[in-house]
């Protein structure tokens, strides 16, 4: 792994992200880590670091970030990401931090757009809807 990291593996920087920020609760370090993923285009990584930006508070550079999917004309790559991301998650315990609650209230969108219907995304309600998705693999510990 360190070899890898090394000489700049994306999926590694994945790996080694996911275990510091959820496995090793060092949130600076499995950021870095996301980031990098991220920068380096891998897709998986650039999903989950968006998701964590919005969770953060940074809602700008995560909206950006999950615009880069395309999601407006077609949801179907987002969802296949986050179908990978939730299956690479499976056994990871990820904790609840107490900012992820009030980060999403902050954009939370009209009632009109159906907020337990997860599946059902508009412009309103995309960013949203994806945090929440996240939300549900959290523990509540």
């Amino acid at each position: 792994m360190k070899f890898c990291l090394r000489y700049g593996n994306r999926e590694a920087h994945y790996i080694e992200g996911v275990k510091h920020l959820f496995a090793l609760h060092d949130r600076t370090k499995g950021m870095r880590h996301l980031k990098i993923s991220a920068t380096k285009n891998y897709k998986r990584g650039k999903y989950l670091y968006a998701i964590l930006k919005l969770l953060a508070g940074d809602h700008v550079e995560g909206m950006n970030l999950l615009d880069v999917h395309k999601w407006r004309s077609n949801t179907y790559v987002v969802d296949k990401l986050w179908n990978q991301v939730k299956r690479s998650l499976h056994e990871v315990p990820i904790i609840k931090n107490s900012f992820y609650c009030t980060n999403m209230i902050l954009i939370m969108p009209p009632r009109a757009c159906e907020l337990n219907k997860l599946e059902n995304r508009c412009s309103k309600c995309f960013y949203y809807k994806e945090m929440a998705r996240f939300m549900e693999l959290v523990h509540r510990g």
